[in-house]
């Protein structure tokens, strides 16, 4: 995502302060970018088992690795109860973030 030069330029010639333009121009435009690459990151850190199996020991059990452990057995009822888990906190993280992007997006719009 690019944002103007002139965003900025306006916000500079409106007397804004360099600060007053990241909180009040750039941050707003940039945050639900930013909360929509962390949710991709997060659902695909979820996903990822390759690294998480590779460096699995007794000490250090990720959810992945966990995940794989209990695949390994048999253990599906156990599995599918933390899948859902997964599930309901990516669903839960997604529409938290939809509802501050909705706020923000609302909140600049009431300030244009």
């Amino acid at each position: 995502m690019q944002l103007h030069k002139e965003l900025e330029e306006a916000s500079y010639a409106s007397g804004a302060s360099l600060i007053t333009t990241m909180r009040r121009v750039i941050l707003p435009l940039l945050l639900p970018a930013l909360a929509s690459s962390w949710i991709w990151v997060a659902a695909h850190s979820f996903r990822d088992l390759t690294m998480a199996t590779t460096l699995m020991s007794r000490h250090n059990v990720v959810i992945a690795s966990y995940v794989w452990v209990l695949w390994e057995e048999g253990s599906v009822p156990q599995l599918a109860v933390i899948g859902l888990f997964m599930y309901l906190f990516l669903l839960i993280l997604t529409i938290f973030w939809q509802y501050i992007n909705i706020k923000l997006a609302a909140k600049v719009k009431l300030e244009n």
